[in-house]
C-alpha cells in the first residue's frame, strides 16, 4: 500500500484497505486508574487510566451506542469494547483519516444492518476516494486549522466564564465583601467565616475592591434557614427568583447533526446541543435547565436564537440578567426536585417551590449582571466566530475530501477568512 505515498493521482480504494478498524478492548469503570491517558467510548471521552492500551495518537469510531461517531485522540488512549479504532501508517496522514471517516456518514450506517451497531464489514467495504499522502497532508493542514480555531475560541470561552464564576462565588457563596466590612467595623463573624476573616486580616487589600461597590454589601450577618448570611439578604424559592417554561418537541427530521448555512439554530436537549435546525423557539438568551432522563438538572445557557427541546424547561430571570441566572443556577444543585428512577424527571411543581442554596440581594444582583456582561459580551462573539468556522469547515469538508475542490483553491479562501 505504500505506492499511496506516491504520484499526483487520486485512486478509488476501500475503508477496509485504507484504515482498517480494529476493536477496542473492555475496560469497566470499576478497573479504571485516574491517569494521563483518555479512555474513549462512542460517545468521546468518558474517563481517564493510568496506561494506555494503545499507544500512540488514534482514532476512535463508535461501535455502538454513539453508532458512527469519529473521535481523534492526540495523545496514547484506551479505547473500550464499544468501539473501533484506527492508527497511524506510513502511506496516510491520521489527521486526513479522521476528516475522511468524519465526511463518510457511518453513524447512518446503524439502520443497515440488523444488529443495533456498526458493522465493521459493512464500514469496510466502504468506497472511498484517496489522495497521494502530500494532498493528505495539505487537507489535514486546511481543517486542522480549522478546528484549532474552533478549540481556541472554545477555551477563552471557559476561561472567560470562569472569571464570572469566580467573581459569583466570591460574592454570593462565600460573601468576601461582607466578611471584609464586617472586619472593618468590629462586627461580630460566624465561625464558619474565620478562615476567611484571618486570610483578610493578613491580606487587607486581597478583595480589591474599590470602596464605592464595598459600601453596597452589609458589614453583619443573620441567622436564615440556610445558616447565616448577609444582614438584609433575602431567602428564595425557584419561583421568586426564575420564571421557568418547558420547551417544544421537535422532530428528529427537522434536525441536523451540525451547522449548516440553513440549519444554524441549536436545538438544547437534556445534554447540551444535539443539532441544529432552521427554526428558533426563542430569540433571546434563555437559561436551558434539563428537566427529563438521565442528565437532570444540567443547566445551560444559549448564546444565540434557539430551540429548546420538550425535555428542558427555558428559564429567564426575575432579577438581573439572563447571565447572572446562568451563574446563579450552576451553583445550585436540583437533586431535590427530581422525582423517578426508571425516567428521571423534573416537573414544575417541584421546580418552582425549590428553597434555593444562595441568598440574593436585587442590588448586588444588578451590579453583578452589569460588571459580567463585557464578558459575556465576548462569549458571545467568540461564539458567533465559532459558528462561522463551522459553518466554513462543515462546507470544505466532503469538497476537499472528495477532490471537487483543490487544495491551492481552499488556501486562497482562507487567506481572507483567517
Amino acid at each position: 500500500m505504500r505506492y499511496w505515498s506516491m504520484g499526483t493521482e487520486w485512486i478509488e480504494t476501500t475503508v477496509g484497505d485504507f484504515c482498517p478498524f480494529h476493536y477496542g478492548k473492555g475496560l469497566p469503570e470499576r478497573n479504571r486508574i485516574p491517569g494521563p491517558y483518555p479512555v474513549f467510548g462512542s460517545n468521546g471521552q468518558v474517563g481517564s487510566h493510568y496506561q494506555p492500551f494503545v499507544n500512540e495518537p488514534g482514532i476512535i469510531i463508535g461501535r455502538k451506542g454513539t453508532v458512527g461517531a469519529v473521535h481523534f485522540s492526540k495523545l496514547p488512549f484506551c479505547p473500550i469494547d464499544t468501539t473501533f479504532y484506527v492508527v497511524s501508517a506510513d502511506y496516510r496522514d491520521l489527521r486526513f483519516t479522521y476528516y475522511l471517516l468524519k465526511s463518510l456518514g457511518l453513524d447512518r450506517m446503524n439502520a443497515d444492518s440488523a444488529v443495533p451497531g456498526l458493522n465493521r464489514e459493512a464500514a469496510h467495504k466502504r468506497k472511498i476516494l484517496v489522495p497521494p499522502l502530500s494532498t493528505q497532508r495539505a487537507i489535514a493542514h486546511i481543517l486542522g486549522t480549522l478546528d484549532d480555531k474552533i478549540e481556541l475560541n472554545r477555551r477563552m470561552n471557559e476561561t472567560l466564564e470562569a472569571v464570572a464564576q469566580a467573581l459569583f462565588k466570591s460574592w454570593f457563596v462565600d460573601f468576601d465583601p461582607v466578611v471584609v466590612n464586617a472586619i472593618k467595623a468590629g462586627t461580630p463573624l460566624p465561625e464558619k467565616f474565620a478562615k476567611r476573616a484571618a486570610h483578610y486580616r493578613e491580606n487587607p487589600d486581597a478583595l480589591g475592591l474599590p470602596e464605592h461597590i464595598l459600601r453596597l454589601f452589609p458589614n453583619r450577618f443573620q441567622e436564615s434557614e440556610l445558616g447565616p448570611i448577609p444582614k438584609g439578604w433575602e431567602v428564595v424559592r425557584f419561583n421568586k427568583i426564575a420564571y421557568a417554561k418547558q420547551g417544544k418537541y421537535l422532530s428528529k427530521r427537522k434536525i441536523s447533526d451540525r451547522v449548516t448555512g440553513e440549519y444554524v439554530y441549536p436545538v438544547w436537549g437534556g445534554n447540551g446541543i444535539r443539532g441544529y435546525t432552521n427554526e428558533k423557539l426563542y430569540e433571546e438568551q434563555v437559561v436551558a435547565l434539563t428537566c427529563r432522563g438521565s442528565n437532570c438538572g444540567r443547566v445551560d445557557t444559549t448564546k444565540s436564537p434557539a430551540w429548546i427541546s420538550n425535555i428542558a424547561f427555558a428559564c429567564l430571570p426575575r432579577y438581573g440578567s439572563v447571565n447572572f441566572l446562568y451563574i446563579y443556577f450552576k451553583h445550585i444543585s436540583f437533586k431535590s426536585c427530581i422525582t423517578g428512577s426508571a425516567q428521571p424527571q423534573i416537573t414544575f411543581a417541584n421546580l418552582r417551590n425549590k428553597l434555593m442554596e444562595h441568598p440574593i440581594a436585587p442590588n448586588i444582583i444588578e451590579l453583578f449582571s452589569r460588571l459580567v456582561e463585557p464578558l459575556f459580551r465576548e462569549i458571545v462573539l467568540r461564539n458567533q466566530e465559532k459558528n462561522t468556522i463551522d459553518i466554513l469547515r462543515n462546507t470544505l469538508l466532503p469538497k476537499l475530501i472528495s477532490a471537487e475542490l483543490r487544495v491551492p483553491d481552499v488556501e486562497k479562501i482562507l487567506e481572507d477568512v483567517l
